[in-house]
């Protein structure tokens, strides 16, 4: 038996709360019934990396610095490079002297790339092909002799080829990710593991969803794989808690909206329409992808600029007329923490969640942002089966209490500066 942690990544409330949701994940739907559970409000820009971040270091993003997949500013005005496991500036919770002694299994967790240390097994999400993921360094050799076939999400990109086919190869890859995850959580005390198969479906065919008199959506193929999934962790489980996360709610993608475009018509953005070179007449322009964010030149030495930025944001428009941005705000009003300096200089929230913003134009065609008809929303949930809820359920938890009552459910205390527990043993 062992603890296990299972991040749903993008299952959505919303359509688990609908008949063809709950046919989908009768595990799920069941627990939700039986085990408490909490809303997990994941906002402002909810997005994977930078919420596992929060969720596995027990600090937010001000404090482990990571607000995309990606830097927000770029070197010399080059394009913001991949962030790293060194990019982390707090620690996993898997390597607190408070967990020392347990054996622990982590598996295809953002920003964990290249693999570090630990005290057991860490298989690492890549965000391109490598033949070395693995802690310790040769575990990949150990996974090939005992018949284990593991599968990165990097290996599947979506080009526009029929959804059926795209379907069957992220399905493909998620089952051999959950079968190394059920062969190596075997012998060890807590298992972590990352089901991507939900968000990968949905970017690319939430669409589906809405058509009349169609197949079976992929997306329910997916919410049904990761029920099966999940019942298959609590067996391995056993008598040992079972926690369930989805960083991020999920919904319909109308279009992404290019806030460059309205910075360009008020003068601040001075960017070649590919986003390939950045002007030094620039002064605003927008940050990575995920991050909701505006970047500014040399903000220190303006101090109208940011508000002269803000004001033009709020005012601007859509080419229907719609409205752009909800909310925009200087970072100190957001985030705190030692890494502040790595936040965007304004975050943005979008005026309607499924229209937000498109961010840094070169990335955005690099994962085929154009093609997506799905988007994260500010919504996810956490569960616990085999645990003793010691919060209210009726209040929202937060990103920053996974990490101690992961902690509190493998029968440990969490470091004194953490979150209360929302469960224990």
């Amino acid at each position: 038996m062992v603890a296990v942690v299972a991040v749903t990544e993008g299952l959505d409330l919303g359509l688990l709360a609908t008949p063809r949701g709950r046919a989908a994940c009768p595990w799920l739907t069941r627990h939700l019934a039986a085990a408490p559970w909490w809303r997990l409000p994941c906002g402002p820009a909810p997005y994977e990396p930078s919420n596992l971040a929060t969720a596995f270091t027990g600090r937010g993003r001000g404090h482990h610095g990571c607000y995309s997949y990606w830097r927000i500013r770029g070197d010399d005005g080059g394009p913001p490079a991949v962030l790293t496991s060194g990019d982390v500036r707090q620690p996993w919770l898997w390597v607190w002297r408070e967990l020392a002694g347990l054996r622990i299994a982590v598996l295809n967790v953002q920003l964990t790339y290249p693999p570090t240390p630990l005290d057991g097994v860490l298989l690492a999400y890549l965000m391109q092909q490598t033949l070395r993921y693995a802690y310790p360094p040769g575990f990949e050799h150990e996974m090939r002799r005992r018949g284990l076939r593991y599968g990165h999400d990097v290996s599947v990109f979506y080009r526009g080829e029929p959804a059926a086919s795209f379907r069957d190869r992220v399905l493909a890859v998620a089952r051999y990710q959950l079968e190394t995850a059920l062969a190596v959580g075997r012998g060890h005390d807590l298992l972590i593991v990352n089901l991507t198969v939900a968000d990968r479906l949905s970017h690319f065919l939430w669409h589906e969803l809405a058509a009349p008199g169609a197949a079976e959506p992929a997306v329910l193929a997916g919410y049904a794989f990761v029920d099966r999934a999940l019942a298959a962790l609590d067996d391995l489980a056993g008598t040992d808690p079972l926690l369930v996360l989805s960083e991020i709610g999920f919904g319909p993608l109308v279009r992404f909206e290019s806030l460059n475009r309205a910075l360009a018509a008020a003068g601040f953005c001075h960017d070649d329409p590919n986003g390939e070179a950045v002007s030094p007449r620039t002064r605003a322009r927008e940050a990575v992808q995920g991050s909701h964010g505006i970047v500014l030149a040399a903000p220190g030495s303006d101090p109208t600029l940011r508000q002269e930025v803000i004001g033009c944001l709020l005012e601007a428009r859509a080419e229907d007329g719609a409205r752009l941005v909800a909310a925009a705000l200087p970072r100190e009003e957001v985030y705190d923490g030692p890494a502040l300096a790595e936040a965007p200089d304004i975050v943005v929230i979008p005026a309607d969640p499924a229209r937000p913003p498109g961010g840094d134009p070169r990335w955005a065609r690099h994962v085929n942002r154009h093609l997506q008809t799905g988007w994260h929303r500010d919504d996810g949930f956490v569960l616990v089966r085999g645990g003793r809820a010691v919060a209210d359920t009726a209040r929202p938890a937060s990103l920053e209490s996974i990490a101690p009552t992961i902690a509190a459910l493998a029968g440990r205390d969490a470091p004194s500066w953490c979150a209360p527990v929302l469960a224990h043993r």
